[in-house]
């Protein structure tokens, strides 16, 4: 059970004669090796002004110095000479004036971050909000990170997943907006609710591994809002590995000037790269969802043409083939729309996606061949099943040999008996549908090979 936290000034004040003391009390102060630290303790109840503290007490405002030491028995112990973590602290907007020699934040809460703390871990913790500052965080909730109108000349991480940690951090909104990054981004395994990022320059490598965006930002609380990349140079290697997609998501304006991937990613609403400038190869290797329904309805012809056409690039014609068919149903359903209507047009894509899917499913095709074929033989022997109709009596086993006999070989193309023969319309429905339907066959069986 979490102990109650106690106000700071009380800690200072339990010692309050000639000089301000605070000391080692085995509670909330304790001292390990050479490292001290501070749990369960409450510093929202004032803000500091170099090394006073203005606290408010019964109403009236009043200031306290703050020591530079601390008291173990009667040892004197300056804060410069030792290692300070918190644990499980409040604080509002600064923190006690020792913070150079502070190693670390442990599930404490932060009502606003005023100075950077890139230099300390912050581990498990609770932001309000973090504006324009950068601090090494790893776990913990940010309910507002706010980057715009900046620059940042150092290396910017959030979460980063090194030295084992697999913490995952939840920031319930993120806005980057006007903003430059002349070194590495890293925002690595959090949970973003509402993001937008727009007007922005990576100049060296972006990486979003493993975190995963719910939805954009919209003054009206609706969900499924679009998520936007929008205006966005990315200089450097552009990284969404393992990353994951609640819904829709848009790169408009933007320019892939080296390489890119979202190797495993996941789309559950669609993707799309329509506005995008693509210098480099990208690749969507293991990328999830964008044949399902939902990303179908929503991830136009232009963006699987995009997608296929990396794979070529790269050699992979498997997976190439697969966004091609994507591409070519996209394509189809554009004809629908089109005025005037090109009827014709619409007819072929539709033949072409009853008949394999564009060329991807062979196990269809197989079963329109026999289905050709059990056509062919009905036609044939259209008197015998008649009488078999109406006098079911008549029905021998040897009928069955003679059906599957006859079925094979109105599926093979090049069969000319004379019964198929002496009936010359079904003879060329027989080989011109046969003939269309090895075809794709043939495409669909070598699909994992060569389109």
């Amino acid at each position: 059970m979490m102990k109650q936290k106690i106000p700071f000034t009380e800690l200072l004040s339990l010692y309050d004669n000639n000089q301000i003391k605070l000391k080692i009390d085995n509670k909330y102060i304790y001292k390990k090796d050479n490292n001290f630290y501070f749990i369960n303790i409450d510093f929202n109840c004032f803000n500091y002004r170099g090394n006073k503290a203005q606290y408010i007490q019964n109403g009236i405002s009043k200031s306290i110095q703050i020591p530079n030491k601390i008291y173990d028995n009667d040892k004197e112990i300056y804060f410069e000479t030792i290692q300070i973590s918190f644990y499980c602290c409040s604080f509002i907007t600064e923190m006690p004036p020792f913070n150079n020699k502070i190693k670390i934040f442990y599930r404490c809460d932060f009502k606003k971050i005023s100075k950077k703390l890139n230099t300390i871990l912050l581990k498990k913790c609770t932001f309000d909000n973090i504006t324009n500052s950068m601090h090494n965080i790893e776990g913990g909730i940010i309910n507002n990170l706010l980057l715009i109108n900046n620059t940042w000349a150092t290396k910017y991480y959030i979460n980063k997943q090194y030295n084992s940690n697999s913490r995952k951090t939840i920031i319930n909104t993120l806005r980057i907006e006007n903003t430059i990054f002349k070194e590495n981004f890293k925002l690595h395994n959090c949970e973003i609710r509402n993001i937008s990022i727009q007007d922005t320059d990576f100049e060296k490598h972006a990486d979003f591994f493993k975190t995963i965006f719910d939805k954009g930002i919209s003054e009206n609380k609706l969900n499924n809002i679009p998520i936007y990349f929008k205006a966005i140079n990315f200089k450097g290697l552009a990284l969404f590995g393992d990353t994951e997609f609640k819904t829709k998501v848009i790169f408009k304006y933007i320019t892939f000037e080296s390489f890119s991937h979202f190797r495993r990613a996941v789309f559950h609403k669609g993707l799309d790269l329509d506005y995008s400038n693509i210098q480099q190869e990208m690749n969507f290797f293991g990328a999830k969802k964008l044949e399902g329904k939902d990303s179908r309805e929503s991830t136009s012809q232009e963006t699987y043409r995009i997608i296929k056409h990396n794979f070529e690039k790269i050699g992979n014609r498997i997976e190439a083939n697969k966004y091609f068919a994507l591409e070519l149903e996209q394509k189809k359903l554009n004809i629908k729309k089109e005025k005037p209507f090109k009827f014709f047009d619409y007819i072929i894509f539709q033949i072409n996606w009853l008949s394999s899917e564009f060329g991807t499913n062979w196990i269809r095709v197989l079963f329109l061949i026999c289905n050709t074929g059990l056509i062919t033989v009905s036609v044939v022997n259209i008197e015998i099943f008649k009488e078999l109709f109406f006098n079911p009596s008549l029905f021998k086993f040897d009928f069955i040999y003679r059906f599957f006999n006859e079925l094979s070989h109105y599926v093979y193309i090049l069969d000319k008996s004379d019964k198929l023969v002496s009936i010359p319309i079904l003879f060329l429905f027989n080989k011109v549908v046969l003939g269309y339907l090895y075809y794709q066959l043939i495409t669909s069986i070598r699909k994992d090979t060569k389109r």
